[in-house]
């Protein structure tokens, strides 16, 4: 939050730019910052980090049916690590409202934490990326579950998407960039320009393969454009489920 007020109070010279993802907008959602994509100036967006739902090793269910079934049969009672109001809640809030299932959320100060929660069995369930899933599947101590991807994660790929279980949720860390607002448009469209160019370099899509990262390039006005249908998707999910809190 500090680095998004930063940005948006520097000078418009192309000096200044910010990497974020979902949290810019849903930090403004839960009043945690003042500083949203609508006071800065969309850049591009790169890259998708996709997430994946995991039971721990201990978790009463071992794939995406018996873990459907069972949080139908045992409703509030799956004790579920998230950051509250942050990308790891949202991602099982939209799948929760689709499949018709509610958890019983513990809240966690980031992945790390949710990772030794999950280690420990003091939590039955958490969403990760698909390396940190990926590694702690290998040791049997994650049991992946379900990918909220679009396609299968090459990773992963006996894992269902929720699109092939029928539930219309694809969620991942979406990173982009921005620039201060007031910056004119030749400046945002050479960094858009030059952030194309290297995300076509051979090396770095190896490296963003073996992480099980996505090339999800937008150019300034179309992620402008996603980023409000998000904004607006979040608003709602929020809003009815008593969360929404707008400075």
């Amino acid at each position: 939050m500090r680095g998004s007020i930063e940005v948006a109070d520097a000078r418009p010279d192309g000096c200044t730019l910010l990497i974020n993802h979902q949290s810019l907008i849903l930090s403004h959602l839960t009043a945690q910052g003042p500083v949203t994509y609508s006071n800065l100036v969309p850049v591009a967006r790169l890259t998708q980090d996709y997430s994946i739902v995991n039971g721990a090793s201990g978790a009463p269910f071992d794939d995406a049916q018996s873990f459907l079934d069972y949080a139908r049969a045992h409703p509030e009672e799956i004790l579920t690590g998230a950051s509250l109001g942050g990308t790891s809640h949202i991602s099982l809030l939209l799948l929760s409202e689709l499949a018709g299932i509610e958890l019983k959320y513990v809240s966690y100060n980031g992945l790390q934490e949710r990772i030794t929660a999950m280690l420990g069995n003091h939590i039955q369930l958490s969403e990760a990326d698909i390396g940190v899933s990926a590694r702690y599947s290998a040791s049997g101590d994650f049991k992946p579950l379900i990918a909220l991807s679009e396609d299968r994660i090459p990773q992963l790929p006996e894992i269902p998407t929720a699109r092939e279980l029928g539930y219309d949720v694809v969620f991942g860390l979406a990173h982009g960039i921005y620039l201060p607002a007031e910056t004119p448009d030749e400046i945002r469209d050479y960094y858009a320009n030059l952030f194309e160019v290297a995300l076509s370099d051979p090396q770095l899509l190896a490296q963003f393969e073996a992480n099980g990262t996505a090339i999800s390039f937008l150019a300034p006005d179309e992620y402008e454009a996603a980023l409000t249908v998000e904004f607006n998707a979040y608003k709602l999910l929020l809003e009815n489920m008593g969360m929404l809190d707008m400075p």
